[in-house]
């Protein structure tokens, strides 16, 4: 999805054997600040659609080839700067009008909400209330990920 993906090269033999999708961000002065990256298995896992659900995360269909057979799931890469209300209504409508209702509970929200699991406020209620109605579950990282605050990881049953 970014054109720019060319820049980051594997080192180790990864190349070989990964193939990968990234999210990179960019400051109000457009420069480059960072962002999120997912590694795929090559031959185990096949991408077959990309989406963006808003400025800086990314929505991708994949296929799994298992021993068992192949799975179709979504994963998204997700980046929200604030962590805002809007921020988080905009995202888990984009993910509900592309993602097929039948495919929710295969579908993984991975990445950085800045919103802090282990304070209330009411940003953490907001995307636990709507992340509930569609069927998903928040996994809470088992250690601070940021100074004394726990960064939620969003996932689905």
């Amino acid at each position: 999805m970014d054109e720019r993906q060319h820049v980051l090269s594997l080192t180790n033999g990864l190349s070989d054997s990964y193939d990968f999708k990234r999210m990179d961000r960019r400051s109000a002065k457009n420069k480059p600040c960072g962002g999120t990256m997912i590694l795929f298995k090559k031959g185990v896992v096949d991408v077959i659609k990309e989406v963006r659900l808003n400025k800086d995360s990314g929505l991708y269909q994949i296929v799994v080839n298992t021993l068992e057979g192949t799975r179709t799931m979504w994963i998204a890469n997700v980046y929200l700067n604030k962590g805002t209300k809007k921020q988080i209504k905009t995202l888990l409508k984009n993910l509900e009008e592309i993602v097929p209702s039948n495919y929710l509970k295969n579908t993984f929200l991975i990445g950085d909400f800045n919103i802090d699991l282990n304070a209330e406020s009411s940003e953490k209620d907001l995307i636990l209330n709507l992340a509930s109605s569609l069927g998903l579950k928040v996994y809470s990282p088992v250690s601070e990920t940021r100074k004394t605050s726990v960064l939620g990881l969003y996932d689905c049953p």
